[in-house]
């Protein structure tokens, strides 16, 4: 069964409560099931949305290794309530992947265990280094990735050792999540396409809550850029262009190429994190085995591509301005 009931507390609905807490983590159709549980869940089944400026719990400060996301746990007791009748309830906000804070989880799972008869914690995984790469159209466009990262006009960013507050996945769940919630209260699931259900994040989400989406159409949202606009873009915001300026040049270029790390690159990104994922695979299992990701790295050019430089980008800014310019006069 799906639902494990947990610590039975004061205040809960008049029926039974569940609560999915889906917390990302990024890159791994977060937005597609976010817009399904606004727009298409069935009746009887409550979102609860996290993420509009009014009902936001979560706050953010600082850049780098200063960078830290916190839990506004006043906020949280307002917007995480049962519906009177019960049922099942659905959150999701993949900014819940980087809090780091022992206390405030130990606080939010406290005050959910009180609320609901069953709270599942759900995250998705995919490799980091392919996550770092996904990432990069977030760095572009000045969100929260971007101080995370910092900017580095390359398809991975650089390493730096506050990148560990992230992707050692092994203690983010284990040390955090599952401290918190319990381990059984914890569902991983590894972000490919042969582990998904319908090799959909949507209908894999769906079947996890044990729910069927009404009138769903594809999703697919957060495209990624070419690798010619990934890596002016990258350029533009380290040289301090407006995020609107940005775009609007990026969308003006025509795509062409890939933006990609080389194999020793993509090894060497991937290296900063084996003893991480060898806890994982210790701690985790995916499918009765061990909790591993793929090994591969063919999605990576071999040899290396040739890499945009300095003249280069100067090319595509003024292509992109000149075909800008055009587009804005009027026809005769």
């Amino acid at each position: 069964m799906f639902w494990k009931a947990i610590t039975r507390g004061k205040g809960k609905s008049s029926g039974s409560s569940q609560l999915v807490l889906h917390i990302g983590s990024h890159k791994t159709g977060t937005t597609s099931i976010q817009r399904a549980c606004r727009q298409h869940l069935p009746r009887g089944v409550h979102y609860l949305d996290i993420r509009r400026p009014e009902t936001r719990i979560l706050q953010w400060r600082g850049r780098l290794d200063r960078f830290r996301v916190t839990l506004d746990l006043a906020a949280a007791e307002q917007v995480l309530r049962p519906q009177p009748e019960g049922g099942l309830h659905v959150t999701s906000n993949e900014l819940l992947f980087w809090l780091d804070d022992p206390a405030a989880l130990d606080a939010l799972a406290a005050m959910l265990r009180d609320r609901f008869d069953a709270v599942t914690v759900l995250c998705y995984l995919r490799r980091q280094d392919r996550l770092a790469l996904a990432h990069r159209k977030q760095v572009i466009a000045g969100t929260l990735a971007t101080r995370f990262y910092g900017i580095d006009v390359t398809p991975l960013p650089r390493y730096r050792p506050h990148l560990q507050s992230y992707f050692d996945y092994a203690a983010k769940l284990g040390d955090l999540w599952a401290a918190a919630f319990g381990k059984d209260n914890v569902q991983v699931i590894p972000y490919r396409r042969d582990a998904l259900v319908n090799a959909d994040a949507v209908d894999d989400f769906a079947h996890r809550c044990g729910l069927a989406f009404r009138n769903k159409t594809p999703l697919a949202f957060n495209s990624s850029w070419a690798g010619n606009q990934t890596a002016l873009g990258l350029y533009l915001i380290r040289e301090g262009f407006a995020e609107e300026d940005r775009l609007s040049l990026l969308n003006a270029l025509p795509p062409e190429g890939d933006f990609l790390p080389t194999r020793d690159e993509a090894r060497a990104f991937l290296a900063h994190f084996d003893a991480a994922n060898d806890r994982l695979a210790r701690d985790w299992q995916w499918q009765g085995a061990p909790f591993r990701f793929e090994t591969g790295f063919d999605m990576y050019p071999d040899p290396p591509a040739p890499r945009w430089e300095e003249a280069d980008f100067i090319d595509m800014l003024r292509a992109a301005s000149d075909h800008r310019a055009k587009e804005r006069i009027p026809p005769c």
